[in-house]
């Protein structure tokens, strides 16, 4: 594909007056500074129009909606519009640290096979802290049948991938519209995130982490279980509360949750290795090993911890050390 740029950062702006002028001046401060700057105007009605007139800089191209499109919509537009071999992300209330757009381009270049890479980013405003995503292709691939793996404004994709799969967000998700699409990436080229905070993510009360928790929430069951029809594992409400909960290693289940949750590990397992939608160790292992840490770790089996883990057709024995049997027995009579 030809190109006019390295990099097409791409942000829609809603009325984004508050916090403008310290995220643009975050992107035209980068260090790696090949890249045009799509802003979608979504029929802004504050200042940003005024603030986005104040700056000349002929890397930034700004675009008016006719009507308000939404963030989805204005997403798959600015993809169309881009020119660059790369397409980053933005939003207008955040704050790129100065070497992002250089490190994850340099990544990009050094290896073909990436066509996702986001960045580790920290926390600010109402909510501090550091957020370390997974940063290897097996774990996310993994990661994403329970959570995203990319924090949204760090990611920088590969176009051309996108061009040639027909991957664009879909506009049946107003929010985790990321996550979706992020499901369906990982299956067509590989990801990684930089072990590195690279972005500022404001949290704020109008942001929509915090104002749209209740659609996230149906939208991330949605794309969980659209991963697990495409496995050959449908997954209802209550299988994927359990799931979730298994993955982010809770060990507060009650027996007859196990139980539920071992027939549907078993079945999905089982589905999984004749859809090859994952690969079959990849995705065996990876319950095994969270299967031994909710048995060892949970006090509702008491002293059944051992039998429970052995028993089950979740684990291979041959692969489990005497050491290991040894501690099981050990953590069952405690």
């Amino acid at each position: 594909m030809k190109t006019n740029t390295a990099i097409s950062v791409i942000m829609p702006v809603y009325n984004a007056q508050t916090y403008l002028r310290e995220c643009i001046d975050s992107v035209l401060n980068q260090t790696f500074a090949d890249f045009e700057f799509i802003i979608i105007d979504d029929c802004c009605i504050d200042g940003t129009i005024a603030i986005l007139a104040s700056y000349n800089d002929a890397r930034i191209k700004i675009f008016k909606n006719e009507t308000n499109l939404g963030l989805t919509k204005s997403l798959n537009r600015a993809i169309e519009l881009a020119q660059g071999k790369y397409i980053a992300r933005m939003d207008a209330d955040d704050i790129c640290l100065p070497a992002r757009f250089e490190k994850q381009f340099l990544l990009l270049e050094a290896n073909p096979q990436i066509g996702l890479c986001g960045t580790w980013y920290e926390n600010f405003g109402d909510k501090t802290g550091t957020a370390k995503y997974n940063t290897t292709h097996n774990e996310i691939v993994l990661g994403l049948l329970y959570q995203s793996q990319f924090c949204h404004p760090t990611v920088m994709m590969r176009k051309e991938i996108l061009d040639r799969h027909h991957l664009r967000y879909d506009t049946a998700f107003t929010t985790a519209q990321d996550y979706e699409l992020w499901s369906r990436m990982a299956h067509v080229c590989e990801t990684a995130n930089v072990d590195e905070v690279l972005l500022r993510y404001r949290f704020h009360a109008e942001s929509v982490s915090s104002k749209k928790k209740e659609q996230q929430l149906q939208n991330r069951n949605k794309i969980i279980a659209n991963q697990f029809a495409k496995m050959g594992a449908p997954i209802s409400d209550e299988q994927i509360e359990l799931f979730t909960r298994f993955c982010h290693s809770k060990f507060d289940f009650a027996v007859e949750e196990i139980n539920q949750l071992e027939i549907f590990l078993v079945k999905a397992i089982a589905a999984n290795n004749t859809s090859g939608f994952l690969k079959r160790e990849l995705f065996a292992d990876f319950v095994e090993e969270k299967w031994f840490h909710l048995c060892y770790n949970s006090t509702s089996l008491g002293t059944q911890r051992y039998s429970k883990y052995y028993e089950s057709k979740l684990v291979s024995v041959k692969k489990s050390a005497w050491l290991t049997r040894a501690k099981f027995r050990v953590r069952s009579i405690m």
